[in-house]
């Protein structure tokens, strides 16, 4: 933790914001994936500002979603639509996350649209559910093939 704790993080003199390139770099051409209620959900974001994410249910059963991202300073922010059925109206998900470094270390502030993590703050986001790479494109129009009318 670099000697800073969770709740005076963005206050210490050791804290500097990540710039709009720093925290671009976080996302595109790579992957995060969180365990959900749902299952495993995994997204990659594309330089051309779109973002695809597949979510594994645990009923063995997929979902898609396409949408766009926007970074403003240190702040990521992005729109899906989750879709389980070809015919699916779909469901929102639009989460904002700042991102800040202590040393060496990335933290972030879930913003807006985070349900009840809003406000959360860690240490561990980046390093926990981030992989280099895009493991999602690949797979997106299987995927999508793949769903129920």
């Amino acid at each position: 933790m670099v000697g800073v704790s969770t709740g005076d993080y963005e206050t210490s003199k050791k804290t500097k914001a990540l710039t709009a390139e720093e925290t671009t770099q976080l996302y595109v051409g790579n992957t995060a994936s969180w365990d959900t209620q749902w299952g495993k959900a995994n997204y990659t974001w594309t330089a051309d500002g779109k973002v695809l994410g597949i979510l594994d249910k645990k009923d063995g059963k997929k979902a898609v979603a396409d949408g766009t991202w926007t970074v403003k300073d240190n702040e990521f922010c992005y729109s899906v639509v989750w879709k389980s059925s070809k015919s699916d109206k779909g469901s929102d998900w639009s989460p904002c996350v700042s991102w800040f470094k202590v040393g060496k270390v990335i933290w972030n502030k879930n913003g807006s649209g985070n349900g009840k993590w809003t406000g959360d703050v860690c240490d561990c986001e980046y390093r926990e559910s981030f992989s280099k790479g895009d493991k999602v494109s690949g797979r997106m129009e299987t995927v999508k093939a793949s769903l129920e009318e």
